[in-house]
């Protein structure tokens, strides 16, 4: 395996500012009728009730990040005091506001900044990463690790994140599809079909129902076991290509548990970390 990777996954909901900063809904209605009637004119349209990138608010970022000290998995809090923080945060008050939004993606591009590990996703160059552009350009933050394609660091030439074909990002569904959107699958799918757990909860496109209703919990949930199973597919597209051998493969599935397990015996009771145990019992069933 690489020095260091990290894994992430993002949830989003509609930004309704800025649907009504462009005027794209009558004024006067409430955020909930924002997002209906704007969803009713689109698909009136014959257009995708899915939103454009750059009108999605960024809510949750989880991740899963490995380095030679070990594997930690949260979802990165948003801080107003602190925009230089890289750190992983307890889920407290996922706020939506363009501060808290701002903190928690420049949190997310200051650990590529840190430690410039090899990122991991599901359809990140085609959702993730795209949305998290444009939600960064709308708030003036800087990533020049990310971008640096050579300018800075000759050896981006050969090998950076922006280029699809480089391995910087690895996007498990463009690789495994072989970069044909005609064979593309959810990760949901090919991870139970793996013998991982696959998804728990909601899709993502429901996620704007679960802010509404205040299941902030949930989502983290959602996002995090989300960001675990992309590692575990991970972890096969390590052994398919010959990158890991098969017992260097069981090596790291054990320490995923591992880690898992003892997460769960650190705070039992919490609420917070019940969906490991979901996670962990549904795995063991497969096995």
């Amino acid at each position: 395996m690489t020095r260091s990777i990290l894994c992430f996954d993002i949830e989003t909901i509609p930004d309704v500012e800025g649907i009504k900063k462009l005027g794209l809904v009558p004024s006067g209605l409430s955020d909930k009728d924002v997002v209906a009637r704007l969803t009713k004119d689109r698909l009136d349209k014959g257009q995708s009730e899915f939103l454009p990138h750059y009108l999605q608010r960024v809510w949750v970022i989880g991740c899963l990040f490995k380095d030679d000290r070990g594997i930690k998995i949260s979802c990165i809090e948003s801080s107003h005091s602190d925009l230089n923080d890289d750190k992983f945060g307890s889920f407290h008050h996922h706020s939506v506001s363009d501060l808290a939004e701002k903190s928690r993606i420049k949190k997310f591009f200051n650990i590529i900044e840190k430690y410039t590990p090899t990122i991991i996703s599901w359809n990140g160059k085609g959702f993730d990463i795209p949305v998290l552009n444009y939600r960064a350009i709308i708030h003036g933050l800087s990533a020049p690790s990310f971008w640096d394609q050579g300018e800075g660091n000759r050896e981006n030439k050969f090998n950076n994140y922006l280029n699809r074909y480089h391995r910087k990002h690895l996007d498990l569904m463009d690789l495994l599809s072989n970069f044909s959107s005609r064979s593309f699958a959810s990760l949901d799918h090919i991870a139970r079909l793996s013998g991982f757990p696959g998804k728990l909860g909601e899709e993502g496109g429901k996620v704007w129902n679960q802010f509404l209703e205040g299941k902030e919990i949930e989502v983290k949930a959602y996002c995090e076991t989300d960001v675990v199973n992309t590692y575990l597919v991970y972890l096969k597209y390590l052994k398919l290509t010959g990158s890991v051998s098969k017992e260097e493969y069981e090596d790291l599935i054990l320490e995923i548990k591992s880690y898992l397990s003892n997460l769960l015996e650190s705070d039992k009771g919490s609420n917070q970390i019940k969906h490991w145990k979901t996670f962990i019992n549904q795995w063991n069933q497969f096995n």
